[in-house]
């Protein structure tokens, strides 16, 4: 059996309230009294809320030498399954669900792990990885994935590199190394753009047709900063909604500062901003403030609902959170806060 997560159930609701007009649909957001002090696992009260079948949630940890699936498809009665790995740090994560494996880069090992039969586990387990990379990377951070290729982030300074592999039957095999000059953190390859943030800054990197590249230097096709973030962590477009997702850790040794910005539209926003221009404020959505719990948000993912899955590293020690669509400035409490110490990415998987 899964372990099961205790939710209980508010009196008095934060929450981002949709109002649907025809086809379009705006949101604003609502406070209430503060509530839950103390609790660790909750879940705020939302009649909107609805199931969906086969909705798992995978996060990374850089401290608990594991990876957790999240079952997220009743938010109010989420389960866990949590699978040993020995890995102490380990970041990027990503689960290819027509093969039940599980990809997981190990910053201890530095090399990415293959985990089969994922489907299958239960409750907490010890797995071991049924094959690996080499060790091509000394600090790799995000992991990103689309057909057979798996890019990993190296984020070395002066050394930064987008390490690409070939995920085959029972191997992962190196194919080719770019170098950058800035360094990286969170990627996404999507439709051949690759997206990757310049970590220690407020910018995106934009690379298109990036695997027709020869191996060795390369520069982006573009790079936009995002005006009201101070430095940029996580990345995640989802191309069928056009929603681009990014989060603020600000200063890292803070763990109220953080916030997560998201920009609609975003192919036709980036089209119409100009290499080394900003993207501003108005064009954009915002989740931060005192009530959010972000402090250090390394990474995040939306979800065919539109819910934002957020692994946030420094608040508490580490928590997955989950919060509605945002209106243009949202300061409220997380839908779902779960903890989970030292979290380091999420990925989501959804079946039609």
């Amino acid at each position: 059996m899964k372990n099961s997560i205790s939710i209980l159930s508010p009196t008095r609701v934060t929450a981002c309230f949709f109002f649907a007009l025809s086809i379009f649909f705006f949101s604003s957001c609502k406070e209430a009294s503060d509530i839950f002090d103390g609790i660790k696992d909750k879940v705020e009260d939302d009649d909107d809320s609805k199931d969906m079948d086969d909705k798992w949630l995978f996060a990374s940890t850089n401290t608990g030498s594991n990876f957790t699936i999240f079952d997220v498809e009743d938010l109010k009665d989420i389960e866990k399954t949590i699978a040993n790995t020995g890995s102490m740090d380990a970041d990027g994560i990503y689960y290819d669900a027509e093969k039940d494996i599980v990809y997981q880069l190990s910053r201890t090992e530095s090399v990415v792990h293959a985990y089969t039969k994922v489907s299958e586990l239960k409750g907490t387990e010890d797995v071991t990885p049924a094959y690996s990379s080499t060790s091509d990377f000394t600090s790799g951070r995000e992991i990103t994935v689309s057909g057979n290729k798996l890019i990993v982030a190296e984020d070395v300074d002066d050394m930064n590199k987008l390490i690409v592999y070939t995920l085959g039957d029972s191997a992962i095999t190196l194919d080719k190394i770019y170098e950058v000059d800035f360094n990286l953190w969170g990627i996404q390859l999507k439709r051949g753009t690759l997206y990757a943030v310049k970590d220690n800054t407020n910018m995106l990197a934009v690379f298109e047709d990036f695997l027709s590249n020869p191996e060795g230097w390369i520069m982006p096709t573009k790079s936009v900063a995002i005006d009201g973030i101070v430095r940029t962590h996580g990345v995640d477009y989802d191309v069928a909604q056009d929603i681009m997702v990014l989060t603020d850790v600000g200063d890292a040794e803070s763990d109220t500062d953080g916030g997560v910005h998201v920009i609609a539209n975003f192919s036709n926003v980036l089209m119409e901003t100009a290499d080394m221009d900003t993207i501003s404020m108005d064009k954009q959505r915002h989740i931060a403030g005192d009530k959010t719990m972000l402090g250090n948000p390394v990474d995040a993912v939306i979800g065919t609902d539109k819910m934002l899955y957020v692994a946030e590293r420094a608040n508490g020690g580490g928590r997955f959170l989950v919060f509605n669509y945002p209106g243009e400035y949202c300061n409220v409490k997380p839908k779902v806060d779960v903890t989970y110490e030292g979290a380091s990415a999420v990925y989501l998987s959804e079946k039609d």
